[in-house]
């Protein structure tokens, strides 16, 4: 029985962690319960500003999401349409990406998530690869 509290006190340290980092069970746990708190939310459409880190470049919109697919992707101080060489994800796509980087070799992930809906806030994937470290932020977060 003691065994049994000692294992319930380990693993309730580790999914209470807000920023797990490595690609280790800790990080997996904390990242599928996020996962199932963003899942449970009563709305698919919503926007957010996005600063991502990528193949040497640093991008930044405001993406809008209606029912989880990304409809537009404007530049956050003009409004006018991004035309960045990358692809917008949606929030699920964050948490796919966190998810593949959790599990990968030679990645170091650093994780923190939005308390209130659980969704990606923050993400970085350090990667001795040769794409490099990817880095995304999200702000401005906003049900539609």
């Amino acid at each position: 029985m003691r065994t049994y509290a000692v294992c319930l006190a380990v693993v309730a340290s580790v999914v209470a962690c807000s920023e797990p980092t490595g690609n280790g069970s800790a990080t997996e746990l904390s990242l599928v319960q996020h996962q199932i708190q963003w899942s449970h939310r009563d709305f698919h459409s919503y926007t957010f500003d996005l600063v991502e880190q990528q193949f040497g470049g640093t991008y930044n919109a405001r993406v809008t999401v209606v029912n989880d697919v990304v409809t537009a992707a404007v530049d956050p101080l003009t409004g006018i349409a991004s035309n960045a060489p990358v692809s917008w994800p949606t929030i699920d796509a964050l948490f796919a990406s966190a998810r593949g980087a959790a599990g990968g070799k030679g990645l170091e992930v650093t994780l923190k998530f939005n308390d209130q809906l659980g969704y990606v806030s923050e993400l970085d994937i350090d990667s001795s690869n040769p794409g490099g470290p990817y880095s995304a932020v999200v702000s401005n977060f906003h049900a539609l």
